[in-house]
C-alpha cells in the first residue's frame, strides 16, 4: 500500500540572522476530495498541485484555533482564493451542505 503524506521543509539560508524557516505541507479542505482522488488513483504528481506551504507560525496558529485537520494528510480550514492564494485568516465553509 502506497502513502503520501504532508511533509516539512526546512529552508537553509547563508545569511546568519536568519536561521532557517520550517514550511508545512498542507491541503485546503475545499479541494480534500479531488487530493484524495488523485492519491487514491496514484496520480501522485497530480495531488501535488492542492498542496500548499504554510510557514510554521501560521500552522501552529491554525492548529492553535483547531483548523487543522489530520487524517492521513494535513488539512487546513482555511479560505482559498485563485488570486490571492490561501487567507488564513478566514475559514472555509462547506457550500454543499443544506
Amino acid at each position: 500500500m502506497f502513502f503520501i503524506t504532508s511533509y516539512i521543509i526546512l529552508v537553509s539560508s547563508d545569511d546568519e540572522t536568519n536561521i532557517g524557516t520550517t514550511c508545512i505541507e498542507v491541503v485546503p479542505e475545499k479541494y480534500r476530495c479531488e487530493y484524495l482522488n488523485c492519491i487514491a488513483e496514484k496520480r501522485i504528481f497530480d495531488s501535488m498541485q492542492y498542496c500548499l506551504q504554510l510557514t510554521s507560525g501560521q500552522y501552529y496558529k491554525l492548529l492553535k484555533d483547531g483548523r487543522i485537520n489530520f487524517e492521513t494528510h494535513i488539512f487546513v480550514n482555511a479560505k482559498y482564493d485563485l488570486k490571492l492564494g490561501l487567507l488564513i485568516s478566514e475559514e472555509e465553509f462547506n457550500q454543499n451542505i443544506i
